[in-house]
């Protein structure tokens, strides 16, 4: 997990928890602040978070491009 702020502008818009924290490969959805809503479709559904992960990794790397200024 990480703060968006690490990849500052570009950051803003990958997908986190309450706070502004990412997932990353490995984590797991109780280690973050969640919306009620949020909650229940991850505890329901393991899929929902692995999707929801592999969502927030392939975000991350363009972020994590654009921060650099790499298109």
């Amino acid at each position: 997990m990480f703060h968006n702020s690490r990849y500052g502008v570009p950051g803003e818009s990958l997908p986190g928890d309450l706070n502004g924290n990412v997932p990353e490969e490995g984590d797991d959805w109780l280690d973050f602040a969640w919306s009620a809503n949020d909650s229940r479709r991850f505890s329901e559904s393991p899929q929902q978070w692995k999707r929801f992960v592999a969502d927030a990794v392939a975000r991350t790397q363009q972020a994590a491009r654009a921060a650099e200024g790499v298109p």
